[in-house]
């Protein structure tokens, strides 16, 4: 549009923030916090951050969604002073087998078809919530190989089949197996 503005056609369109604006908000509230003097927090912005650490001293502790059950976990995950972040095929799907959903790849124009869900812990929420999105796009061999060569970074990728997999330094507190 002219005026620098975004115009959707038809009926049915919208626009979400999912593609870093929530690891955005996750950093801006931290850095609000921090400037506040609050020493201890968890920001959850749709994307996961914490400061310090939960009441009882212990690194925050966060659930990660299961891509096909919306009522349980596939994991939790402590906060190791990083962001979580998650791409997952469930939370805008347009089809029963989540074939289509608000993940697009721009090479395609389709949904990627190898992921459920993928979860990145990063430094920051902006670098959590663009790589869980790219690794998704990218799928299973190069999504892990982009989030290997990025320091700091670790994921936990749920398959479509239901098969987990997860880096080394993803800092899972407890783990579900598989997703079936």
């Amino acid at each position: 549009v002219a005026d620098g503005g975004v115009r959707l056609r038809g009926d049915g369109g919208a626009v979400t923030l999912n593609g870093l604006a929530q690891g955005f908000a996750v950093d801006r509230v931290a850095s609000a916090l921090r400037a506040h003097r609050v020493e201890h927090a968890l920001v959850d912005t749709g994307e996961i951050g914490g400061l310090g650490a939960s009441r009882e001293g212990d690194p925050w502790r966060v659930g990660i969604q299961h891509p096909r059950r919306p009522d349980a976990y596939i994991s939790v995950a402590h906060l190791d002073g990083r962001c979580l972040a998650t791409s997952g095929d469930y939370a805008t799907s347009f089809t029963d087998d989540f074939s289509r959903h608000h993940i697009l790849d721009p090479a395609t124009g389709a949904s990627p078809p190898r992921f459920a869900s993928v979860t990145i812990a990063a430094g920051s929420g902006v670098e959590a919530d663009m790589l869980s999105t790219a690794a998704f796009v990218m799928g299973p061999d190069d999504g892990l190989d982009l989030i290997a060569h990025t320091p700091g970074a670790d994921a936990l990728c749920v398959l479509k089949d239901g098969q987990m997999m997860a880096t080394e330094g993803f800092p899972m507190a407890s783990r579900r197996g598989d997703v079936r």
